[in-house]
């Protein structure tokens, strides 16, 4: 395996509580939020996908040129969970940031990995 020297890359896995519940319940809805998103913050999109799920919860992926944004929502417990991993400049913390807002979330927690380099 490589050093990974000339990979710079971030990853926040982030936990989204008390968000408002109607805003997860809408999987067309969660990924026109989430491609407003990525365009504000200068992100390059590949393509997306929204699933809605029977009862509501939903799943959206975003296929990024950095890497990918993916959002999993239990709309019952007003809970999303955010993926986000970028590569080069970009910065993840703007697009959970801009998803915690939009989302309306009272309490949340996330970590960063960097990844890309070895012990």
């Amino acid at each position: 395996m490589g050093d990974g020297a000339g990979l710079r890359a971030r990853h926040v896995i982030a936990e989204l509580y008390d968000c408002k519940r109607a805003l997860l319940a809408d999987a067309k809805a969660l990924e026109r939020l989430a491609l407003s998103c990525a365009k504000s913050v200068g992100l390059d999109v590949v393509r997306s996908y929204a699933h809605q799920f029977p009862g509501g919860g939903a799943t959206l992926f975003i296929l990024i040129k950095q890497s990918h944004v993916v959002l999993h929502t239990w709309h019952e417990f007003g809970y999303a969970a955010v993926d986000v991993f970028t590569c080069g400049e970009d910065d993840p913390w703007e697009i959970i940031k801009f998803l915690r807002n939009a989302l309306k979330s009272k309490r949340a927690s996330a970590v960063e990995l960097r990844r890309g380099s070895e012990l």
